[in-house]
C-alpha cells in the first residue's frame, strides 16, 4: 500500500507479449515521506519510526 506515492508498472503490456516487452516497475517517491517522518519534529517528540523491509 502507498500512502503517499503510487507505484507504476507495465504489467498488462507485458502479460500480453512476454517475449518482447521486459517486466519493469518503478516507485514514485513523494515529495513528503518516510525521511520526513522519521525525523525529529520538536519538542522531544520523533515522527513514526518505520524500519521495515519494505518502506525502502
Amino acid at each position: 500500500m502507498y500512502f503517499h506515492g503510487a507505484c507504476f508498472f507495465n504489467y498488462e503490456a507485458w502479460i500480453s507479449d512476454p517475449t518482447h516487452i521486459e517486466p519493469s516497475a518503478h516507485v514514485v517517491w513523494p515529495i513528503v515521506g518516510q525521511g520526513i517522518l522519521n525525523s525529529d519534529v520538536g519538542g522531544g517528540f520523533r515522527g513514526i519510526q518505520i524500519t521495515s523491509v519494505f518502506f525502502l
